[in-house]
């Protein structure tokens, strides 16, 4: 049985980039067909693998978005590369340009949390436990439950 702390923090407000590529503070709800959008770590997990295996990445944010055998709308794809600025997982990205963002690599927090979740097995087994345990999906749930999962393999085949 796993046992992991979880460290909660609501993701559920879209910092639109204002001049300069700098995001306003002012939180704005974002809508899609009438519901507020929530965090979806299949998305996120998608763009980080897509930007960790381009040098400067282009994302079109054209409806749908495919990558790895998902499909994503330009409202989630908006959605989820400002969370991913806005958690510090980009060296630096341009994402004044709607209906596009280029992406100059992932940042060394960026990394770290792909390399936590980058396995299938470990993905497929943090999304498993998430849902078991009825937690809020947060970044910060997921990376704990992907360390968690992790050490958990670690100490069992030692």
């Amino acid at each position: 049985m796993l046992k992991y702390f979880l460290l909660l923090i609501s993701h559920s407000a879209c910092y639109p980039v204002g001049e300069g590529g700098v995001a306003a503070l002012t939180p704005q709800k974002t809508k899609e067909k009438g519901i507020f959008m929530k965090l979806n770590i299949d998305c996120v997990r998608d763009i980080l693998l897509y930007c960790d295996q381009e040098d400067n990445a282009y994302i079109e944010y054209r409806s749908p978005w495919s990558f790895n055998g998902h499909e994503y709308s330009q409202h989630e794809m908006v959605y989820h590369v400002g969370l991913c600025n806005d958690a510090d997982f980009f060296h630096r990205a341009c994402l004044d340009n709607v209906p596009s963002c280029e992406v100059e690599g992932l940042s060394f927090e960026g990394q770290k949390y792909l390399d936590t979740i980058r396995s299938e097995s470990v993905f497929a087994k943090v999304k498993e436990e998430v849902k078991k345990k009825a937690v809020p999906v947060t970044l910060e749930v997921v990376k704990g439950v992907a360390v968690a999962v992790i050490s958990s393999g670690i100490t069992g085949s030692v």
